[in-house]
């Protein structure tokens, strides 16, 4: 079996930048969300008497006006994104197909999965296995808990509305808990449209498995990728109708990006031309690589400080002194190694 055909590879990649452009679109538009949620929070604390001097009861009562502030917006953002990502996975897929069908040598006749499959797919959207309306309401119980906490513990140390304010809002070098917030709904965000437009390419490389023979796990080579993904970068499966995907030359089941919040990996296709296809090039941190340069390849010509960056300086010497290479990171059933496993199982 060959390579990856770079005219697919580059189509391919292209649409990812378009879609990221997308997703910087929608993120925009929930950080706005949370924004004014933000406001009416601190509007609602500030416009009290002084905090400290409430009761239970009054204690109680504010406590569920914030948490309804909460609820209303973040049910607001989950409805952006719904907005925003509608016809993704029917976008997504047509695209496949004209990709296959445009950047061969010869025509395919690749075809769109059905639109029941489609349907089915951008409406169970998972990110690390749990429902996306269910990751929205984690992040409202997660806000309100900590929101609560923090009031709480104002009122208990005598602080001001001001300061407790300062809580949620953030102060110069100490992030507020929206802040945090903020950063939590990006990542659901940028996942869940991730999620929606690999699991569409997919499902399209499945229903044309007499073109797509195998299917590449596709790394970007730069200092962003966990060790997980490292591991799987480059690591191939068939292809098949059923969506079972036997593992070629390894033993690590078969699991489709993202794997984890911000994952930024792809599944590439390997088809029955890509044997007969030059080789080509792609891209790195540092620049145009071959298209054939692994990523330990690309990680061994970084310096000894980067490579401790990005794997931990225990992994790092582990690597440099080859007692491991990235695809031993993992398991066989690619669960991410920790320190003391790696030095208990390659001493």
């Amino acid at each position: 079996m060959g390579g990856l055909d770079q005219a697919l590879i580059d189509a391919i990649i292209e649409y990812q930048i378009d879609l990221r452009r997308v997703e910087a679109g929608t993120v925009k538009s929930v950080l706005n969300i949370l924004t004014r949620m933000q406001n009416e929070l601190v509007v609602t604390l500030s416009s009290q008497t002084p905090l400290t001097e409430f009761n239970k009861a009054r204690k109680a009562d504010l406590l569920r006006q914030v948490t309804a502030v909460l609820n209303k917006y973040y049910l607001t953002a989950q409805g952006e994104l719904a907005l925003s990502t509608d016809g993704l996975a029917q976008a997504q897929a047509e695209h496949t197909v004209r990709t296959l069908n445009t950047t061969l040598a010869i025509s395919t006749g690749a075809s769109l999965p059905s639109e029941a499959v489609l349907t089915r797919l951008a409406d169970n959207i998972l990110i690390e296995g749990g429902p996306l309306a269910s990751w929205w309401q984690r992040l409202a119980t997660d806000t309100s808990f900590k929101l609560s906490n923090a009031i709480r513990q104002g009122i208990v140390q005598g602080e001001t509305n001001a300061q407790i304010i300062a809580r949620v809002v953030g102060k110069a070098g100490q992030p507020g808990i929206m802040e945090i917030a903020k950063r939590n709904a990006a990542a659901v965000v940028q996942t869940a449209t991730q999620a929606i437009a690999n699991d569409a390419r997919l499902k399209t490389f499945e229903s044309n498995a007499d073109v797509v023979l195998q299917l590449e796990w596709f790394s970007a080579l730069d200092s962003h990728v966990c060790p997980r993904c490292m591991a799987l970068s480059g690591k191939k499966w068939l292809n098949s109708r059923d969506g079972t995907h036997a593992p070629v030359g390894h033993s690590v089941p078969f699991q489709s990006p993202p794997i984890h919040f911000n994952d930024r990996c792809v599944m590439l296709p390997i088809t029955k031309l890509s044997a007969f296809m030059p080789k080509g090039t792609r891209a790195s941190e540092g620049g145009q690589v071959p298209s054939s340069t692994t990523f330990d390849d690309w990680l061994s010509r970084r310096t000894p400080a980067q490579q401790d960056e990005q794997l931990g300086v225990g992994r790092a010497q582990m690597w440099r002194d080859k007692k491991i290479t990235l695809a031993q990171l993992i398991d066989g059933k690619g669960r991410e190694l920790t320190l003391s496993q790696l030095q208990a199982k390659y001493k």
